[in-house]
């Protein structure tokens, strides 16, 4: 849709069905020369799924997302959170369980404790996923910003899926819907 040093070359506006050819219809210079004209393409990504891809959070996190299933996403959640604490922690397995506890309970609510979500005992639970846990944080850093945020208070709305894109992907002067 884009030549050289012409980001409106080609349209696909006002077809009802694409040239044969598998051509690109030019644009006419009639509606180049309007400010207000925007070539369209023939298809289109929805806006939340390209919001979902480029979001800087675990993989594991948006698949449970598109499967609208909260309680594996507060799973991941809490794996995330988890991994936000001292590496000291993770050396005492007694201190680790009493401070993740804690952690969670503050940052994503009483829920995270539930027995669907970290099964029976808090500390076997923290044995299962102390190593993803201190993963995901290297590979997806989750910073104290983040855990103050009014997102994790929402859940982190996919873990704040709108504050945690690239700035390229907001539109201009748009706040992230979790910094409104």
């Amino acid at each position: 849709m884009i030549h050289h040093f012409d980001h409106r070359f080609g349209s696909y506006a006002g077809l009802d069905e694409p040239p044969g050819d598998g051509s690109l219809p030019e644009t006419p210079d009639s509606l180049k020369a309007s400010p207000d004209y925007d070539a369209e393409p023939w298809y289109w990504v929805p806006e939340d799924e390209t919001s979902l891809r480029v979001a800087r959070v675990p993989a594991r996190l948006k698949r449970y997302y598109r499967k609208e299933n909260a309680v594996g996403c507060l799973k991941v959640l809490a794996e995330w959170v988890l991994g936000t604490l001292d590496k000291d922690d993770f050396a005492t397995p007694a201190l680790l369980s009493s401070r993740a506890e804690a952690r969670l309970r503050d940052i994503l609510g009483q829920r995270a404790l539930a027995r669907d979500v970290i099964g029976e005992k808090i500390a076997t639970w923290l044995h299962k996923v102390a190593g993803n846990a201190r993963a995901m944080q290297r590979e997806t850093p989750l910073l104290e910003d983040d855990l103050v945020s009014s997102c994790i208070s929402e859940r982190m709305t996919i873990a704040g899926v709108s504050r945690r894109r690239p700035a390229w992907s907001t539109r201009r002067g748009e706040r992230p819907d979790c910094m409104r």
